[in-house]
């Protein structure tokens, strides 16, 4: 759990001051609790701790102390009262009370007359009413209908000093003068005590355990009186009683400077200074059964307070405690130090050293309950508490023993093994041992078989009991362990196998191939087992360094765990030398604090139902987001981090945790941290679980929720994916429109082409083909012959010309203005190349260096060659002039002019002519140009086409000047 678990266990000061010690969990500044003293507790249904201080509020979860509405609740607070139903409520020192929410707290309304300036008292009673005090009176507040003043003679007229929940739904109403009892359907009060009362406890047989003003604790049953304690026989110490409360049959009174706990029937105990306690406070035993005490410096926790460790301060010949035995009803306690005995003296322990019994080596008991010592080079026989006298010399300290059937004792020494004779008394070496006679002897053991077992450091030898008692050397036969370092102990289990307890190699069991250790092994805190107990309630206790487990052999690992004592049962460390169990379930373990006394009804504390678990905090990406909602996380930042605590406060070491992200998903261990971190996460909903285990079995009945949702990313939202549909849906018709308007236009283009193929070369082909069939034999003379050929030939010419053209106008590679002006030219020169008629270009002194487009370049250039073909053919002029004007900008104009006969008097009956000026036009429309034509007023006709080049910005100078052909002369 962190850094404050190891504070959670750590101890209440030194011992050196006190005769006994607790497990004490001390809680202040230092651990998240802010400025004590403490003031109040309570715990709620859910188990979790409410601490009231002077500097407000806190929330205990067993891992965090979280300081509660400090907004709402900013002063000291004096009560907090739970309900049943799992309402909390707290009242600050000015009054005003507050029911505490999962985020927070919200203000209670002030009865008419205001809060009681001088009474502090807060109670629920069994429906879920809230009680108080204003002034002298008591109120009520259920269903949130405000507040019920009661009468005063519901208390007798008597002054108001405090409100406490019964245990049969009822109000406890503590007064000047008594205590009176209220029922829970209402009406007037029973009073059940006449006197000044400080704190009072109900029980559901209807008892009542009152703490009196002047210090006594009573018992009240069916109008009987019984005392517990009193100040004035000296149970109670002087001083002012603050508080009581009950725990597992000890009522525990806190007083300004002790805590006392009284035991019908038994001796009353102080707590104070001198244990480590501040000082006296509330009280509260949780749900576990943990004794919590504030005081003016801390927040206390007992897990089990009936657990104490016995000091040399108590009585005991020295602090370290090594051995333990029992003769009769007298526990004998071996330390550094010496022996001690303790016996009960009524009620209470009676701890004394015994100065003549300066032993430092294990007591050993023989059947008949007799003690053997080794004192001084003797043997000293104690029966109970009473001397036998010493028997004989010995060579040096006991180290084991173990008790044969009949008269005989084994003790194993420092110096070689011994036999005792119970009934004489005697003490003798045994001789013929392999070690040899003064070979330390560390275990013995005697088993059903008659079999004698002696262990010195690594090596185990048998021999039978009989042979080993003649002195027979022969006998023995002998084993090696390997790496055990010192066999310290050997038991003989109920089916007859053996144990080996070792320094360095755990627990072995000796088996057809010999000394093996267990598996289990693995699972304990060190190998340095000190010693193997039969324990009365069945199985073996292990004892060594950090540990102290009862197991029952079998299984698997080599036994299974039945009881492992720790914190929970009140014990300060876990381990020991040396265990002995009575036959009523309590332990008496030897450990170095002292003598550690565990009683029954701390031992087999069970921590009952797996502990409920409770989400504390959410974070993403750091930030804390809230707990309550369906929480959405982008896609980009979903790292989840949730917190949580198991409300359990006995034993925080034992606490595990298990989360999985969704219903039916594998449970996932957190290896006992109290947080989970979830990083880059699909899109989906989630409804993440947790749940907490004691004991690694048994688990929350039911876990806590969170739900969450991580969103996809944007791409794959509704919207996005519907956009995207939407985007590649037009993409796909506006692929399929440009595949058909490139279809139709190649379809457009073939047919130009055919158009300008049929246009160009269709007639003069035609008319080749009439001319050829004209110069079949016989049917001209060779003159016509000659004259028909040289027409087929310039025919063939101008059709091989045009088609140059037509190839030029579909060309791929760019071509300029110029270049296309050079072929007008050229076809021109072609057209006119007689005397007759003079052909002229007119061109600009800078040409446009822009390429021309191939759809812009073929139909300037077709209604170029266009307009020349009508010149040459029908105007019968004697000029003809081909002119490129800049029009200003991009735009350019393109004319043809003749002076021939002008459009009127041209062929009209000249259909080909007809459909020549409406291609031009189409032509002209294509690219965005207009086109027209004039008659000038001397005659002629002049062809006028303007188009724009695009990006006609750059200018070269003009390689072309005006020609003029010379006319022809008669």
């Amino acid at each position: 759990m962190g850094a404050l678990v190891l504070l959670l266990l750590c101890v209440a000061v030194t011992a050196d001051a006190r005769a006994q010690e607790r497990l004490v969990r001390r809680f202040a500044t230092e651990e998240g609790l802010g400025a004590p003293p403490v003031s109040a507790l309570a715990q709620d249904r859910s188990n979790t701790l409410w601490i009231g201080t002077k500097g407000g509020l806190y929330r205990f979860d067993g891992t965090v102390f979280r300081r509660w509405a400090s907004d709402r609740v900013t002063g000291a607070v004096a009560r907090i009262a739970a309900a049943a139903d799992g309402r909390v409520a707290a009242q600050t020192e000015d009054g005003a009370v507050f029911t505490l929410t999962r985020n927070g707290a919200t203000a209670v309304p002030p009865p008419p007359g205001g809060w009681s300036k001088r009474v502090r008292a807060l109670a629920y009673d069994g429906s879920g009413g809230l009680w108080s005090v204003a002034g002298d009176t008591a109120l009520a507040r259920r269903d949130e209908k405000g507040w019920t003043v009661l009468p005063r003679s519901w208390h007798g007229e008597e002054r108001l000093r405090v409100i406490l929940s019964a245990a049969d739904g009822g109000i406890l109403v503590l007064t000047d003068a008594g205590l009176w009892h209220l029922d829970p359907a209402g009406g007037p009060g029973r009073k059940r005590f006449d006197a000044l009362l400080v704190d009072a406890v109900s029980f559901p047989d209807g008892r009542l355990v009152v703490l009196t003003g002047d210090g006594r604790v009573v018992e009240l049953v069916e109008g009987r009186q019984r005392e517990l304690a009193s100040r004035a026989r000296g149970h109670l110490p002087a001083g002012r009683p603050i508080m009581l409360v009950e725990r597992a049959g000890t009522y525990w009174v806190a007083m300004d400077r002790y805590l006392v706990a009284v035991r019908p029937g038994a001796e009353v105990e102080w707590i104070g200074s001198a244990d480590g306690l501040e000082s006296g406070g509330p009280l509260l035993v949780d749900h576990e059964g943990s004794l919590w005490v504030g005081t003016f410096a801390a927040l206390l926790q007992y897990p089990e307070p009936e657990t104490v460790v016995w000091t040399d301060r108590a009585g005991l010949p020295g602090r370290h405690v090594r051995y333990l035995a029992r003769s009769r009803d007298v526990l004998w306690v071996t330390s550094w130090q010496g022996t001690g005995s303790v016996r009960r003296a009524g009620t209470r322990l009676d701890i004394a050293a015994v100065p003549e019994l300066s032993s430092q080596s294990r007591p050993c008991a023989d059947h008949l309950g007799v003690l053997w010592l080794s004192v001084g080079g003797h043997a000293v026989r104690i029966h109970g508490g009473r001397r036998l006298g010493a028997v004989s010399a010995v060579p040096a300290g006991f180290n084991s023993c173990a008790a044969a059937p009949g008269p005989t004792l084994w003790i194993g020494s420092d110096r070689g093994l011994l036999r005792a004779d119970v009934r004489r008394p005697a003490l003798r070496r045994v001789e013929g041992v392999p070690f040899g006679d003064d070979a330390p002897v560390h275990a013995v053991l005697e088993d059903r078989a008659g079999r004698l077992w002696a262990a010195s450091g690594e090596r185990v030898c048998y021999a039978p009991a009989a042979a080993a008692r003649a002195g027979d050397a022969g006998g023995w036969a002998c084993e090696l362990l390997p790496g055990a370092g010192v066999v310290t102990s050997l038991l003989e289990l109920e089916d007859g196998g053996l144990w080996a307890s070792t320094q360095q190699a755990g627990v072995l069991a000796r088996g057809a191939e010999g000394w093996v250790p267990l598996s289990r092994n693995a699972e304990l805190a060190s190998r340095d087992v000190f010693g193997l107990v039969p324990s009365p309630s069945g199985g073996v206790w292990i004892i060594g360094s950090g540990i102290l487990q009862r197991v029952r052999p079998g299984g698997p690992g080599g036994w299974e765990v039945l009881e492992a004592p720790g914190s929970a049962n009140g014990l300060l460390s876990v381990g020991g030398g040396d265990l002995l169990e009575d036959g009523d379930g309590t332990l008496w373990v030897a450990t170095s604090r002292g003598l550690l006394h565990v009683p029954p009804e701390a031992r087999y504390f069970r921590p009952g139902a797996p502990p409920r678990v409770e989400l504390m905090e959410a974070r993403v990406d750091g930030e804390v987001v809230a707990l309550g909602g369906d929480l959405e996380l982008p896609a980009d930042r979903n790292r989840l981090e949730l917190r949580f605590a198991a409300l359990s406060f006995r034993d925080p070491e034992r606490v595990r945790y298990q989360v999985r992200l969704s219903p039916g998903a594998p449970w996932i261990d957190t290896r006992g941290q109290p947080w989970f971190r979830w990083v880059e996460l699909p899109a989906g909903r989630y409804r993440a679980e947790v749940r907490a285990s004691l004991d690694g079995r048994h688990w929350s009945a039911e876990p806590a929720r969170f739900a969450f949702r991580v969103l996809p990313p944007w791409y794959r939202t509704p919207a996005a994916l519907a956009g995207f549909a939407t985007i590649i849906a037009v993409a796909v018709w506006a692929v399929y429109r440009a595949r058909l308007a490139y279809l139709l236009g190649l379809e457009r283009e073939r047919t130009r082409i055919a158009l300008d193929l049929h246009d160009e070369l269709g007639s003069g082909l035609g008319s080749i083909g009439i001319l050829a069939g004209l110069l079949a034999p016989g049917r001209l003379d060779r003159s016509q012959q000659s004259q028909i050929a040289e027409e087929v030939a310039g025919t063939a010419e101008e059709l091989g010309s045009a088609l140059a053209d037509i190839v030029w106008a579909l060309d791929p590679r760019t071509a300029t203005l110029e270049e296309l002006a050079s072929r007008l030219v050229a076809h021109g020169e072609r057209l006119f190349a007689g005397d007759d008629v003079e052909f002229r270009l007119r061109s600009p002194r800078e040409w446009p260096a822009t390429e021309l487009p191939l759809a812009l370049r073929r139909n300037v250039l077709l209604i170029g060659l266009e307009a020349l073909h009508n010149a040459a053919r029908h105007a019968r002029a004697r000029r003809v002039v081909l002119a490129f004007t800049r029009r200003g900008g991009r735009r350019w104009e393109l004319t043809v002019s003749d002076d021939g006969v002008g459009l009127d008097h041209a062929e009209p009956c000249d259909a080909r002519r007809g459909r020549g000026l409406d291609g031009m036009r189409r032509r002209a429309e294509e690219i965005g140009a207009t086109i027209a034509w004039r008659t000038d007023p001397g005659g002629g006709t002049t062809v006028a086409l303007t188009f724009a080049i695009p990006g006609a910005a750059a200018r070269r100078l003009s390689r072309w000047r005006g020609r003029r052909r010379p006319r022809p002369t008669a």
